[in-house]
């Protein structure tokens, strides 16, 4: 694992409209969880957004490319950096598992992180196919 790889992190988030439907006790057919990976725009950083990148394999595609703020709960997955959510420093890709009738328990904790890890692995192989494509190779 080269530094940059280092530098990559996962995390979980509960999806907010699973989140509502509980509170307001009504029934919603979805995931409780989506799933992030965030690495250094210094790494990696089209000028282009990567939602819908055909590029990434995932649950119903890459829905968020950003950034969070730092008051967003998270469930770290990985070592998280300090200053994660600096929009300056890091970028974030993710995917939702809100989509109309999935069911909570096929979206597992379980699963969802491992969906997420893999996303991981993916950002991972694209920043090195990038570093080996600018160093001519």
């Amino acid at each position: 694992m080269n530094e940059k790889e280092d530098e990559l992190f996962a995390f979980l988030c509960v999806a907010p409209i699973w989140r509502d439907a509980r509170e307001k006790h009504y029934a919603v057919d979805c995931g409780k969880y989506n799933g992030y990976v965030g690495f250094p725009k210094a790494n990696f950083n089209p000028s282009f957004s990567l939602m819908d990148d055909e590029r990434f394999e995932i649950h119903g595609g890459i829905s968020f490319d950003g950034s969070f703020g730092p008051d967003k709960e998270i469930i770290p997955l990985t070592k998280i950096p300090i200053g994660w959510w600096n929009s300056q420093n890091y970028r974030i890709i993710g995917f939702d598992c809100c989509h109309g009738y999935e069911e909570e328990c096929y979206l597992s904790f379980s699963l969802v992180s491992d969906m997420t890890i893999g996303l991981m692995e993916q950002v991972k192989n694209l920043i090195d196919e990038q570093l080996r494509l600018s160093n001519g190779e």
